[in-house]
């Protein structure tokens, strides 16, 4: 932690001393495009505090200069379409800030002409329920965030995570892998370091909101163009680089260091941005404890290359690997015998390009991408790493080729239409191995740990947990999608209605997922709406490979009901509250889950699973219009599973993540002290003495973050003495005890200081600033006594970013 102070005193004061010229007025410049046609939106009014400055021209292209520095609310407005804030827009002295702006046509009423009053909310326009666009600027300031998209996340009500170690984004009573994340319309399996096959979190996202324009987000009853996912969608939107001039950009924080680097290309008919980052965990490794010193290192890229106003190609890189080892540490392999030595490999990369092509009436996109992940695992005997001595073994590659299509007909006379159709070949291979381990029963009544025998199946065969042999599989298959979505509407109703088809090769089993949904705008500040929809998704590789049974699964999926409510309170404050009911159905289970034998390790899977999760959220959110921010969620909610060793006594159990109580409240304040004489007169030394954070800065924004879950649901084994084991009886409940609750207290302290040329932002982040002993896991021991395992304590995390 010291050293982290130290790097970010000496990087603060060394650059804000070479730039320390000071100039008061920057640039702002950008192009404003329809958002249903994609084509340029001419004579946009573009204000900052009530004062217009310009209108764009007939390439939708704007310049405004000589603007005070420091953040702004600018305001895009024209008549016939709704207006756009964007707030907090940062302001660089001698530098030209590049902001491009998507409108709405928003309709009006014929009363006096007048259109809907502004808004500082933008809301995706093809879900009617469950969807939120978030504000990249209120991400990167919020607590626990780590300037991690994903655990911004999960401040909405509708989310929750495994656990403080992994951002994992887990939606209303749902499950892990559940949720689709899609980059510039490239899907992606998971987009974190250390990712967990089968999962969609992981420790550190390989995603910065540094080159992030937009996140629309999607908790349920999501839209028909997107499929192959029961829960969620998480749809990124990178931003461009700048086509008038080469910036840099250095920062370095809890996910790493590393720097970004977009400009002009082509004689700036295009653009690009690279960006690359590295871990430096071993500089904070004890401040939060790691039992070992992960490293990995990534890197972003993209190019936009435009043939003309109505042609153009994104091509996107994403890259990354990672590594760590774990020597001598207790697994609980072998019945607790010994110690292992963990040695851990992965990575992944994602290449694809998108076409966009603008006709007269409509318009389409064409995208090709590659993705691979690889996996290497090993766990050997401590202190050796021989083939003799290897345990467990988990090697593998999956990759994802496919060919996506859409074609949009934003202004016909029935109403906007989509259509598209998407093809895959993926493939998958697996190398995995876990050394037998022999069931022994003990002598209870001796003083020592005596073996008199092995357990015995029902031939008379010992019992043991493992394999004989490697599991070396792998699979080639294609997956073929298509879909048809229509939006219209008529009076104060807008319907969004879809039809969605899917075929799994490999498993021949083809879906058909109707969608619908439904607003209706009771006033300029008030809607009521309505989404339901049935949500299919295919069973992962990691399944499919361990056992050639699996082939006959059927693909899991969700019915969904959705009804909302939301009001804008003033332009900058708005409420929203939801109900919803969520049916999972043929969710696959392992064999041995579904027999009341506790020794039944059978492992294939079958479609056995059943459950339903219903709940009512609150969502509180103000905009920083006036320096004062923050949201308010709150979610009750019941996600129940039926047991599978009893299917015919109607038994139900909580399932994983029934937190029941759910709210996350955060605040945040900006201070402008470069408004202020005195601050002014001040300024020079301020510098010297702003790493202390006690002192004002040009913008200090501080905000505090307060998380509440209800106590986690589990199993409580029973120990059996004469095998030294906890075993789960078959006639035992599931789930019927919780962890205590979770609570957490995190603060968050950004500083900026706005140099000629240069923009300086430091943070100071202390996550669960009272250092509560969250419980994460109890681990059972062969000796009959258990531990707990506790989530993250008081973390200390610093940061900083310069831009050039």
């Amino acid at each position: 932690m010291k050293k982290i102070l130290i790097i970010t005193i000496l990087t603060v004061l060394f650059i804000s001393n070479l730039f320390s010229l000071e100039l008061d007025r920057g640039n702002i410049a950008g192009r404003i495009i329809d958002e249903n046609t994609q084509k340029p939106v001419e004579n946009v009014s573009i204000s900052i505090e009530g004062k217009i400055f310009g209108v764009s021209d007939e390439n939708g292209r704007y310049l405004i200069k000589s603007i005070s520095k420091g953040k702004h609310n600018i305001n895009f407005s024209r008549f016939g379409y709704a207006t756009r804030t964007k707030l907090n827009f940062a302001i660089i002295p001698d530098q030209t800030s590049v902001l491009n702006i998507k409108l709405r046509i928003e309709s009006f009423e014929m009363e006096g002409i007048s259109v809907i009053e502004e808004t500082y909310f933008r809301e995706t326009t093809d879900a009617p329920v469950s969807s939120k666009t978030l504000d990249i600027e209120e991400i990167k300031s919020q607590p626990a965030g780590s300037y991690d998209i994903q655990r911004a996340i999960q401040a909405l009500p509708a989310v929750v995570s495994g656990t403080d170690s992994e951002n994992e984004i887990i939606v209303r009573g749902g499950n892990y892998g559940e949720n689709l994340f899609i980059i510039d319309n490239i899907e992606l399996s998971n987009p974190n370091h250390f990712a967990i096959p089968g999962t969609g979190g992981g420790p550190i996202s390989m995603i910065t909101p540094e080159f992030v324009e937009e996140i629309d987000f999607y908790a349920g009853a999501f839209p028909a163009k997107y499929g192959d996912k029961a829960s969620s969608v998480m749809n990124i939107t990178t931003r461009n680089g700048d086509e008038n001039r080469f910036k840099a950009k250095l920062d370095m924080g809890m996910s790493g260091y590393g720097g970004n680097m977009e400009g002009p290309l082509l004689s700036k008919k295009g653009n690009f941005i690279f960006s690359y980052h590295r871990s430096f965990m071993s500089l904070i490794s004890e401040s939060i404890g790691l039992a070992a010193v992960p490293y990995y290192q990534s890197i972003f890229g993209k190019q936009v290359i435009n043939f003309s106003p109505q042609k153009q190609l994104t091509i996107n890189q994403l890259w990354g690997s990672d590594k760590i080892t774990i020597e001598h540490q207790s697994t609980g392999y072998s019945q607790g015998e010994g110690e292992n030595d963990i040695y851990s490999r992965s990575g992944q990369y994602s290449i694809g390009a998108t076409y966009k092509n603008i006709y007269q009436n409509s318009y389409s996109l064409l995208t090709v991408y590659r993705n691979q992940n690889w996996w290497k695992h090993d766990l050997y005997e401590a202190g050796y790493k021989t083939n003799d001595r290897l345990n467990i073994t988990y090697h593998a590659n999956e990759s994802n080729n496919a060919l996506k299509y859409s074609l949009k007909f934003p202004t016909t006379f029935l109403g906007r239409i989509e259509l598209g159709f998407s093809g895959k070949l993926d493939i998958s291979d697996i190398d995995s191995y876990k050394k037998p381990d022999t069931l022994y029963v003990y002598d209870i009544n001796a003083d020592e740990v005596v073996i008199i025998d092995t357990l015995k199946d029902e031939f008379g065969n010992p019992r043991y947990i493992g394999s004989l042999d490697h599991k070396i599989n792998d699979i080639s298959t294609y997956k073929v999608g298509t879909y048809l979505q229509w939006e219209n509407k008529i009076g104060k109703f807008t319907f969004n209605q879809g039809l969605r088809y899917d075929y799994f090769v490999y498993t021949s089993k083809g879906t058909i997922s109707p969608r619908f949904g439904v607003k209706y705008g009771w006033n300029k500040k008030t809607n009521l709406s309505f989404g339901i929809g049935r949500h299919y998704q295919n069973p992962g590789y990691l399944t499919l490979n361990y056992d050639d049974r699996n082939k006959e699964l059927k693909p899991k999926f969700t019915d969904q009901i959705v009804l909302g409510f939301d009001r804008l309170l003033s332009e900058d404050i708005k409420l929203t509250i939801e109900t919803y009911y969520k049916k999972y159905k043929d969710v696959p289970l392992e064999y041995a889950a579904t027999t009341p034998d506790s020794l039944d390790w059978e492992s294939y899977s079958i479609n056995a699973g059943t459950g339903y999760a219903k709940g009512l959220e609150f969502f509180l959110q103000k905009k920083v219009k006036d320096n004062f921010w923050g949201t308010l969620s709150y979610s009750y909610s019941i996600a129940k599973a039926d047991d599978p060793r009893y299917p015919e006594e109607d038994k139900e159990y909580s399932w994983d993540f029934d937190f029941r109580h759910v709210f996350t409240g955060i605040l945040g304040y900006k201070f402008e002290f470069m408004k202020y004489e005195w601050f002014e007169n001040n300024r020079n030394w301020l510098k010297f003495v702003s790493w202390m954070y006690i002192f004002p800065s040009d913008e200090v924004e501080i905000s505090l973050k307060y998380r509440y879950l209800g106590g986690k649901p589990y199993t409580e084994p029973e120990y059996k003495p004469e095998l030294r084991m906890w075993l789960v009886s078959g006639n035992q409940e599931y789930n019927t005890k919780r962890y205590p609750a979770y609570q957490r207290l995190d603060l968050h302290i950004q500083h900026r200081w706005y140099e000629k040329k240069v923009n300086i932002i430091s943070y100071l982040e202390i996550d669960n600033i009272v250092n509560t002993k969250n419980i994460w896991d109890y681990n059972y021991l062969d000796d009959g006594s258990r531990e707990s395992f506790y989530q993250w304590g008081r973390m200390i995390v610093g940061g900083v970013v310069v831009e050039f």
